[in-house]
């Protein structure tokens, strides 16, 4: 565990060197940005272009969009008590994939995100409250898959952020835990819901066959990428996969999100680029709204 963190932490000097050149050769194409309409549109209906679906599998979860952010709540169709009680019968989110597998805003190309010379997603959350009966599911949910359908699904806990993996069925990797990686006082200290109000600013980059997730620029998970396709079911066999939102009826939250975008190396660039856009990413991101 020592040696990822050295690793890590080695390749973002390195690209900290070379922020200016990544910033000049970075594609960036943003999914959703509440703030641009003031949190008058959806991300299925955003005004950049509809790049996302919202689908619910079941319940009666809501959905809302004001303030520049827009907040599901997949704990209304559940038990009244605080917190309710299982089972946890909603289920929604955002994707840039239908639940048949046919990929949204086509025509237009969703860009690759190939591992090879790397990408990255940025999410701005806020994950207000979070339900789960058992320790295998998450209410909060992030599902990234790059063009050879491997990537990671991470789940959010109220005080923890951990990755799954998938054997004869999906459990959490005990290796790759935010908790374990940063120590016993990480769960005291972070919460998915930002005290101050303001949205925690995640970036999940992949590179080759390793992520790393930062949290205002501060690594706070990192770990080897998934193959999740022994699972045989959508969206699990699916390439270039983004989603967002809570995938299971096992777990509750109620989060507000205002930002997902995805960056690329430019196609000349990109074999220039052995990324982490983490900082560079995390500093740029703001310009945007």
């Amino acid at each position: 565990m020592q040696f990822k963190r050295w690793a890590v932490a080695a390749l973002g000097a390195a690209i900290g060197i070379s922020a200016l050149p990544i910033r000049a050769g970075a594609q960036t194409t943003v999914l959703y940005n509440g703030a641009k309409d003031a949190g008058s549109d959806t991300p299925d209906s955003a005004a950049e272009g509809s790049w996302l679906e919202y689908t619910a599998g079941g319940g009666s979860p809501t959905v809302s969009s004001s303030g520049g952010a827009t907040t599901l709540n997949t704990t209304v169709g559940n038990a009244t008590p605080s917190p309710p009680a299982p089972p946890y019968s909603d289920e929604a989110g955002y994707s840039n994939y239908t639940p048949a597998g046919a990929m949204v805003n086509s025509p237009s190309p969703f860009p690759s995100l190939n591992p090879t010379p790397g990408f990255s997603v940025a999410f701005d959350v806020n994950v207000t409250s979070e339900f789960h009966s058992g320790t295998t599911r998450a209410g909060f949910d992030v599902i990234v898959l790059g063009s050879d359908k491997k990537g990671v699904e991470l789940g959010f806990w109220e005080n923890d952020v951990w990755a799954q993996e998938y054997s004869s069925g999906f459990t959490p990797d005990p290796s790759e835990d935010a908790d374990t990686e940063n120590g016993a006082s990480f769960a005291s200290t972070f919460s998915t819901a930002a005290a101050t109000g303001n949205f925690h600013d995640y970036v999940l980059s992949i590179i080759g066959t390793n992520y790393s997730l930062t949290d205002d620029g501060a690594t706070i998970l990192t770990g080897q990428t998934h193959d999740y396709m022994a699972s045989a079911m959508l969206p699990y066999t699916l390439a270039n996969y983004v989603f967002i939102g809570d995938d299971t009826t096992e777990a509750a939250a109620d989060e507000s999100f205002s930002l997902l975008s995805v960056t690329v190396p430019e196609p000349a660039t990109a074999t220039g680029l052995l990324f982490v856009f983490s900082a560079a990413l995390g500093r740029r991101r703001r310009s945007m709204i």
